[in-house]
């Protein structure tokens, strides 16, 4: 019936009902043509229990969310010579975190705001027009954080090893672009 499965507990070992499952390809870049790259969500079930009917050979990110607070990210690579359903370990989710940060670049108008985005993840924002940015409900992880002064612009500027924990704010400072 299905490719892949899993399951989400809470640390006690309590299942994670309803929480926001998400598989998207490893090259995923939100301020990249989405078209280029698929991602299928789905939710757990009162067991904590989610699947996936179509998976292609690929390397993947599978991201749970709870409501922006408790989270995990997988890593699931698919090869022609895995057998299946595929059923990754359990996955025991943790308070998620933050990343923050100020950029410095001249803004002429409200239509030239920068764009912030973290590879791998469907987190993409604009920055405020005080430049300042924010990713909330961030799950526990090291990510490289991309800015682009627009959309289709080949100016990036990319933060790797950028290391969120649990129920804290990672603060990257004031970044020039």
């Amino acid at each position: 019936k299905w490719v892949v499965c899993g399951r989400a507990v809470y640390k006690d070992g309590k299942p994670v009902k309803g929480a926001k499952v998400r598989i998207r390809s490893y090259k995923y870049l939100a301020i990249t043509d989405k078209e280029l790259f698929y991602s299928y969500d789905t939710i757990t079930d009162e067991k904590g229990c989610y699947h996936f009917d179509t998976v292609a050979v690929d390397s993947y990110t599978i991201e749970i969310n709870k409501s922006g607070r408790f989270g995990r990210l997988v890593e699931l690579n698919v090869t022609p010579e895995d057998s299946f359903p595929m059923e990754i370990p359990t996955a025991t989710l943790v308070p998620t975190g933050a990343i923050c940060g100020r950029i410095n670049l001249p803004i002429t108008d409200d239509t030239t705001r920068p764009l912030i985005a973290i590879y791998g993840v469907e987190y993409m924002e604009k920055a405020l027009i005080t430049q300042n940015f924010c990713f909330n409900g961030v799950p526990v992880g090291i990510y490289t954080l991309i800015l682009t002064p627009r959309q289709g612009s080949n100016l990036r500027l990319e933060l790797p090893d950028i290391e969120v924990f649990s129920d804290s704010v990672t603060e990257v400072g004031i970044l020039n672009l």
